[in-house]
């Protein structure tokens, strides 16, 4: 117990060193016109050289530390959504799936080639690395489009929508995959079609299912907004958020 709590006043101490020290470099790095993600990696380089010399975290700190920052990526993704133009979202969408037939095929080929023939890994491990790569890891574009004010234009709607397309197809192929993969390492001569139609359907249901919960849920629940009633002398812009934008929020 005083081991989990030293553990505890070490990690505090150290977020709260990165927090005071991430001011400073933000700042810096704006007057060089460069995003304020690169300092947050700058100081996890520290911490972790650090580390290597005193060796100052603990697997629980780590622990700790890796669920921070799925947190993190889980509120920052959620903030991109409340904040987002559903209108201009959908504007986009017939750019984004032009840009999304490219992503869905040019790197997972790519990778899948790569990983095939050079290793000599195997199929499976083939396809499943070639899956990953059509994913996109949109939590890092998206603090440097934010700091850019870029976020809120077409541009930045597009840049949501292909990376909704390239996770949501990822999703799917990694279901068709999961299905086959029993058959491809036994070495089999059929698949069985049926089981792979199925957990593909079971995926599409899913998202549907959570689509349609999202929209009942935007359409029942109150109209939401940013802002708590204040004094008529001093009213505060309405930050209230269209019907249609709600789906999305959730």
């Amino acid at each position: 117990m005083t081991e989990a709590g030293q553990d505890y006043g070490t990690l505090m101490l150290i977020l709260g060193a990165v927090t005071i020290l991430s001011v400073p470099s933000r700042a810096f790095l704006g007057r060089l016109a460069l995003p304020g993600m690169i300092g947050f990696i700058a100081l996890g380089l520290l911490v972790s050289v650090a580390d290597a010399q005193t060796g100052i975290l603990t697997p629980f700190m780590t622990g700790q530390i890796e669920v921070l920052a799925q947190l993190g990526i889980i509120a920052l993704l959620f903030r991109v959504g409340l904040e987002s133009n559903l209108d201009q979202l959908l504007g986009q969408l017939r750019r984004a799936t032009k840009v999304w037939m490219s992503d869905a095929v040019v790197p997972p080929l790519l990778v899948f080639v790569l990983i095939w023939f050079w290793p000599g890994l195997g199929l499976v491990p083939a396809l499943l690395t070639a899956i990953a790569a059509s994913a996109t890891s949109i939590g890092v574009s998206v603090v440097a489009w934010e700091d850019a004010k870029a976020l809120d234009t077409p541009d930045g709607a597009l840049l949501l929508d292909v990376a909704e397309l390239d996770d949501l197809s990822a999703v799917i192929l990694l279901g068709i995959v999961f299905a086959v993969t029993p058959y491809l390492q036994a070495g089999a001569a059929t698949i069985d079609l049926q089981a792979v139609l199925v957990t593909v359907g079971l995926q599409v249901i899913k998202i549907a299912a959570f689509c349609a919960v999202c929209y009942g849920f935007s359409c029942s629940s109150p109209r939401p907004t940013f802002w708590a009633s204040s004094p008529v002398s001093n009213p505060r812009p309405d930050r209230s958020l269209p019907r249609w934008h709600w789906p999305f929020v959730s």
